[in-house]
């Protein structure tokens, strides 16, 4: 069964980055595992190019420092921290860039974050700090989305429930696969893994002109099914119910309006690396589900 033993909670004190705390103490505390509470201070870097405004720059900086340190140590003396082994992390850099690093640098095994949804104009170009960790992170990471309704976050812990891992037959599903197996197992919750079944590619459309396309579609649909119930293993632990489902659409509607109807406490999703700007462009399904999801999701790297 897959651990964490480490766990690294960036923040920014946002209520999304706040909503993470509660997710990161919990699994702190049922795992046993060390968690670091991190900020990163951001330099304004445009102002001290102007010799004039640099003293400013660095007042402005030292200031917000000294608000963020009330803020963590507010958040350190917490009652949902108490009894946790863990330690404040602060640095100063580009978020993204030093998230990585700690992670890197203390052997985590488990990012947990806030992300506050669509973004501004600056995060349409440049990408949000989450987005830009998801795609770079070669551990797991939890991101906790406004969208969230806290049904698995309770006073006496995370309770997950219902867990959905969407599927997709490529190599890399099997990582979230496995993630998702680990995480029933331990919380004796109900497994649902759901793949999508797209639109016609050009070339299943020349395949489809010898066949009637309903009888086509519905070839695909159980080949879909037959792969589905393959990924299974035996085995499995009686108390966790693993059900598999296959739809037609796309993928990330599909994906969130299942999450809705189950009320499921977590997606477990692979991910393959894109810029976060052909995402905002060409679309993600990733990135989206990302954004909206109605509870946490775990992005698993693809290695």
């Amino acid at each position: 069964m897959l651990r964490f033993y480490t766990i690294l909670c960036p923040l920014d004190f946002s209520e999304p980055s706040r909503k993470a705390v509660g997710y990161a103490a919990s699994l702190s505390r049922r795992y046993g595992a060390r968690l670091y509470l991190q900020y990163v201070a951001t330099p304004l870097e445009g102002l001290y190019v102007v010799p004039e405004l640099a003293y400013r720059a660095e007042q402005l900086h030292r200031e917000a420092q000294s608000q963020a340190e009330k803020e963590l140590k507010s958040i350190l003396e917490s009652s949902q921290l108490q009894g946790i082994s863990m330690e404040p992390v602060v640095s100063r850099g580009k978020p993204h860039e030093e998230i990585l690093a700690v992670a890197a640098e203390k052997r985590v095994d488990l990012i947990v974050m806030g992300t506050h949804g669509l973004g501004t104009l600056d995060k349409f170009f440049l990408g949000s700090v989450t987005e830009k960790v998801t795609n770079r992170s070669t551990i797991p990471v939890l991101t906790v989305s406004p969208a969230e309704h806290g049904a698995g976050l309770r006073p006496e812990g995370t309770q997950l429930r219902r867990i959905l891992c969407p599927v997709d037959f490529r190599a890399a599903a099997l990582r979230p696969l496995e993630y998702s197996l680990s995480l029933s197992e331990e919380y004796e919750a109900e497994l649902y893994l759901l793949h999508v079944v797209e639109e016609f590619s050009a070339s299943e459309l020349t395949v489809a002109a010898s066949l009637a396309i309903p009888e086509f579609r519905l070839l695909r649909l159980q080949e879909a099914r037959r792969r589905l119930a393959s990924l299974i293993p035996t085995g499995v632990p009686p108390r966790c119910e693993i059900a598999p489902e296959v739809r037609t659409g796309n993928p990330a509607e599909e994906i969130l309006k299942l999450g809705e109807t189950l009320h499921v406490d977590l997606i477990v999703m692979g991910v393959h690396p894109i810029s976060p700007l052909r995402a905002q462009f060409f679309g993600s399904t990733h990135y989206r589900v990302l954004r909206q999801a109605p509870c946490p999701v775990l992005t698993v790297p693809a290695a």
